[in-house]
């Protein structure tokens, strides 16, 4: 079972669609987190009703990658991408998404790509030139890699 329903997710969209509060006083009536409400919003915008449904969802290489393009195409956002393909779970995962910031600023912004098999290349490339060669001060000066070695 979800843990907000179709109904619930629905009445705080409509709160703020009413034009009488913003997102924090919406977020705040409602005991929730101010970036979820936003979230709510910007999808419902797009995919309407629909956005609201529970959707379990496997996305392909090649769909992450072409979000990835647009991204970058349109300049927009985790928040505004998520919402344009109507991806469910972005923000729930600190770590994720501070890798993925990480991976636009070191790689994704500074190359240009002649198709999805190069990105697919480059990004592979750094994957593991992050997991393996990458020092991280929070990590001692290690990579992830020999932080894991070191550790175990």
């Amino acid at each position: 079972m979800a843990k907000y329903t179709e109904q619930f997710k629905l009445s705080v969209i409509e709160d703020y669609l009413s034009g009488t509060k913003v997102y924090q006083e919406i977020a705040k009536a409602y005991g929730l987190d101010r970036s979820m409400v936003r979230r709510w919003i910007a999808t419902y915008k797009i995919h309407s009703v629909a956005s609201l449904q529970k959707k379990y969802r496997h996305y392909s290489v090649k769909f992450k990658l072409g979000a990835l393009k647009h991204m970058r195409e349109h300049s927009l956002s985790h928040r505004e991408t998520a919402a344009h393909f109507d991806i469910r779970s972005i923000g729930n995962n600190a770590a994720m998404e501070s890798f993925f910031g990480t991976l636009k600023s070191e790689f994704f912004y500074l190359k240009s790509f002649r198709d999805v098999d190069e990105l697919q290349a480059g990004l592979s490339q750094y994957i593991h030139y992050y997991n393996h060669d990458r020092i991280k001060l929070k990590l001692g000066g290690l990579s992830p890699v020999q932080y894991r070695i070191q550790t175990a």
